[in-house]
């Protein structure tokens, strides 16, 4: 049994390959693979009919790149993301910008929010933030700047296999991990 000839073969597992290749030389800049993937490009658009092969392996090589540079740009971490650098639940406060409101029940109302320090250093990251709703307590707004102690929890796989990953939704819209609020948090500018 012969696998069908198809172009798309090669140009798919070289565009995984850079994708892979970047999980091995993430100390690589991205830069240089933009400007090889330029040159490679420029390269194949300058060459002569006559130089066919090296004409495909410069645009093979286009295609490694691409992989590199997609993969880079969508599963890169900034070095101030809080997965990168754990937080402990006595590093003090942390601020946090309310982003998106989620939702509201009864009982709660639910945000996305932006890590933005914690102590002194900066810190990075979406997290789920919970409030439990209170006569006493107004619902955070959008911008709004929070100062808190509580430390961020993580996501919760599914218990049932095959089941709707709520953690995974999550970690599409970049969210890692949640934080119940059951304290008073200060308010540092509301817009």
């Amino acid at each position: 049994m012969h696998l069908p000839r198809s172009i798309l073969y090669p140009l798919v597992v070289l565009f995984t390959l850079g994708g892979i290749g970047f999980h091995f030389f993430q100390l690589v800049s991205p830069w240089l693979f933009l400007v090889l993937f330029l040159f490679f490009l420029l390269g194949a658009f300058l060459l002569k009919n006559s130089q066919r092969q090296f004409k495909s392996l410069l645009l093979y090589a286009c295609y490694f790149c691409m992989g590199y540079l997609n993969f880079q740009a969508f599963y890169h971490q900034d070095k101030t993301h809080y997965l990168q650098n754990p937080i402990s639940p006595s590093s003090g406060f942390k601020k946090i910008e309310v982003l998106e409101i989620l939702y509201e029940t009864t009982f709660s109302y639910a945000y996305i929010v932006q890590l933005k320090s914690t102590g002194t250093s900066p810190a990075s990251g979406k997290l789920i933030v919970y409030q439990k709703k209170d006569s006493l307590v107004d619902a955070y707004q959008l911008g709004q700047k929070i100062l808190t102690t509580a430390a961020p929890v993580p996501i919760d796989k599914p218990r049932n296999p095959g089941a709707f990953s709520y953690k995974k939704y999550l970690e599409n819209l970049s969210v890692y991990a949640a934080r119940v609020e059951y304290k008073k948090c200060n308010t540092l500018k509301s817009n």
